[in-house]
């Protein structure tokens, strides 16, 4: 599959699920003939001779698009069966290791859910409150922010033995900064964050050409929280990778020296905060939640012994993510070798980097 519009137009990647799926009209299937390997042809796109082809053949009008007539213009070289299967074989790694990455981080999760131990039972739609208990306290007349399941959370939440507002026991940056026009930055927004708290991806452009939300500067063990509605579970940790990037205003950008920010990371992604955050978003064309509403969120303290326990696999999964990533990387450098040299150099390379990489993380997985 190949992305035709968008943000991430040129971008290829093999659908390898048993089951079927659709996909939206951006996206184009490509059919291989003569026993092609799907992962080889897709490491190819990837690479900086697949992308300049398909920046060459992009058209620009009201956002950069490609033409499905067109992609069959993209000339792909032919690798012999060995190579092929080689760089099938690393991707198939790359995706083993996702998985375990996923599941390492669900392990976190769990350990969160099973120290709540609060559940989301109450469906009743219906709450009867008098104006001194509704509006005249909350300033609220939205019928959704009084569903008996935020009370039956908040009322759980505040039966933990430690516990405080998020105003009163984590830092909240949210000071606006504006880029330098002539110097380059990286730049995060909700499309880079994957379901698991990775940043998986930036913008790296002059600070001239940034969006005008590209305004919130994040640091390393920063944790940026989106908080737009439909997408509050955009949670992640700032790596050193991004250390000085600039992010949306769309992020609220936290620290704490009461958590670490792999369990702020669980807590806020957890199904209890994303509720809680859910009941607090207010609007019409973007609906989001406020700054005020965001501080008045009561969140459980929980005890060292927890947080390790949670860092410790969220740092394991993180350790999985950046695996695969560089294997990726290595697959495609590969690609690049075997083109601009030969096959044998290019296979001497994949060895030698694949195996390197294995086994920087070799007892996770």
């Amino acid at each position: 599959m190949i992305t035709m519009a968008g943000e991430y137009l040129g971008k290829a990647a093999v659908y390898n699920k048993n089951s079927v799926c659709s996909s939206n009209q951006a996206i184009a299937k490509i059919t291989l003939k003569d026993n092609l390997s799907p992962y080889i042809i897709s490491t190819f796109l990837n690479t900086k001779y697949g992308q300049y082809q398909i920046n060459r053949l992009k058209t620009i009008t009201g956002q950069p698009n490609l033409n499905m007539a067109l992609i069959q213009e993209i000339q792909i070289p032919v690798f012999n069966k060995i190579f092929s299967y080689e760089i099938e074989n690393i991707l198939q790694k790359v995706n083993y290791i996702l998985v375990k990455s996923k599941q390492v981080y669900k392990q976190a999760e769990q350990i969160l859910i099973d120290e709540l131990n609060i559940k989301i039972e109450n469906d009743n739609n219906i709450n009867i409150k008098s104006f001194n208990n509704s509006f005249a306290n909350s300033g609220r007349l939205d019928a959704e922010y009084y569903l008996p399941k935020y009370e039956d959370l908040q009322k759980n939440i505040c039966k933990y033995p430690k516990k405080g507002n998020i105003c009163s026991i984590i830092t909240l940056q949210d000071k606006n900064i504006t880029p330098k026009d002539n110097r380059k930055y990286k730049y995060i927004e909700l499309a880079n964050i994957d379901n698991i708290g990775n940043v998986i991806d930036c913008t790296e452009d002059f600070g001239a050409n940034l969006p005008t939300r590209a305004r919130r500067i994040v640091h390393t063990g920063d944790v940026i929280i989106s908080s737009i509605e439909g997408s509050l579970n955009k949670c992640a940790v700032i790596t050193e990778e991004f250390d000085g990037a600039f992010c949306s205003t769309g992020f609220f950008v936290i620290k704490s020296g009461i958590f670490t920010a792999e369990t702020l990371l669980v807590l806020f992604k957890s199904e209890v905060l994303q509720n809680l955050m859910k009941k607090g978003c207010s609007g019409t064309i973007l609906t989001a939640i406020s700054k005020e509403e965001f501080e008045k969120i009561c969140i459980p303290i929980l005890n060292d012994n927890i947080q390790q326990k949670i860092t410790c696999y969220i740092k394991q999964s993180k350790l999985l993510y950046n695996q695969s990533k560089l294997l990726l990387e290595v697959a495609k450098k590969s690609v690049e070798i075997a083109i601009e040299q030969n096959e044998d150099s290019a296979l001497k390379y994949l060895e030698e980097k694949s195996n390197e990489i294995l086994n920087l993380n070799k007892e996770v997985i």
